[in-house]
């Protein structure tokens, strides 16, 4: 699990392209990494974290993969908190349902 302040891993909208070209490559079943936004973060994810000795005490988005080194590599390429073998909630996949957020449109002016 990675986890980090919101907008830290989802700010830019590149992790969005992450997601897109995994799900471009992958069967439909085969889905090894989920997003959790900090509006779907909820008590049962608090409670995986503080079980671990972490006491999240703002809003958070994670990232959860049963592939650590994926994890590893984009905490290099996006920041955040690195935790392995945290025991999730059943139907967590339910609560990471959506992708990351798409970038925000940049106002192009043509001179």
């Amino acid at each position: 699990m990675l986890f980090a302040p919101p907008g830290c891993l989802s700010g830019d909208g590149q992790l969005r392209e992450v997601f897109e070209e995994r799900i471009r490559g992958q069967e439909p079943a085969g889905r090894d990494l989920w997003f959790v936004s900090s509006d779907q973060f909820c008590e049962q994810l608090r409670d995986a974290l503080t079980q671990r000795g972490l006491r999240p005490t703002g809003p958070l988005e994670l990232l959860i993969s049963s592939e650590p080194h994926l994890l590893v590599w984009l905490q290099v390429r996006f920041g955040g908190e690195l935790l392995e073998h945290v025991a999730l909630p059943g139907g967590f996949q339910d609560l990471a349902a959506s992708l990351p957020p798409a970038a925000a449109p940049v106002g192009l002016e043509v001179r």
